[in-house]
């Protein structure tokens, strides 16, 4: 069986509370990845500082970053991608939770199927606290990329940004910049460039 190493990370700023929501769902199933890497954009004061300081103990293979000055919510994201040195790679928004066999099962998946690009779990969609419904599961595959690119263009949404992802296949994509009007929107980004991901 292939085993792959693993890198999750997390860009994050100024969010402690939901911050330590997420790394409360990891600290069970760290075990499944190499390296866990919190990217902290510059938050101010200590708090997130405090937060990792704790839980360094607790996930000895957390990772943290903190930059000097904020470097923007996708420079962030991106620079994630950039510290992994891993097989896998996956990001966390750190308004997220995972589920406690996620890890698991998503390495799982790339241990038994060889081609394999990327693997996206299902989840919840919260509308409040207490209210939620589970998204459908979807697949892009089919050995042909046109294929591919009519699925994703028919069903596409920004949670195969989330998943499991092979490195290499990631740092392949190269949306630089984005289109008026959207040339601003982080979000709209995200689309093109899971395009390339998946063609």
């Amino acid at each position: 069986m292939i085993e792959f190493s693993t890198t999750l990370a997390i860009p994050t700023y100024n969010r402690p509370t939901l911050l330590r929501r997420a790394l409360l769902s990891i600290e069970k199933q760290a075990h499944y990845v190499n390296e866990i890497i919190v990217s902290d954009n510059a938050s101010p004061g200590n708090e997130v500082d405090m937060l990792i300081k704790d839980f360094v103990t607790r996930i000895p293979n957390l990772r943290y970053i903190k930059h000097e000055k904020n470097i923007g919510a996708e420079e962030n994201f991106f620079e994630c991608l950039r510290q992994s040195k891993c097989d896998l790679f996956m990001w966390l928004a750190d308004d997220d939770e995972l589920s406690l066999d996620c890890l698991r099962e998503l390495t799982q998946m790339f241990k038994t199927i060889p081609d394999l690009c990327t693997a996206v779990p299902r989840w919840h969609l919260y509308t409040d606290e207490n209210s939620f419904k589970i998204m459908p599961g979807r697949s892009y595959q089919s050995s042909h990329w046109l294929l591919r690119a009519a699925k994703f263009m028919y069903r596409s949404t920004d949670e195969l940004f989330y998943g499991l992802h092979r490195r290499d296949y990631l740092l392949k994509c190269s949306i630089e910049s984005f289109f008026w009007p959207n040339k601003h929107e982080t979000l709209n980004r995200v689309y093109p460039y899971l395009f390339q991901l998946v063609v």
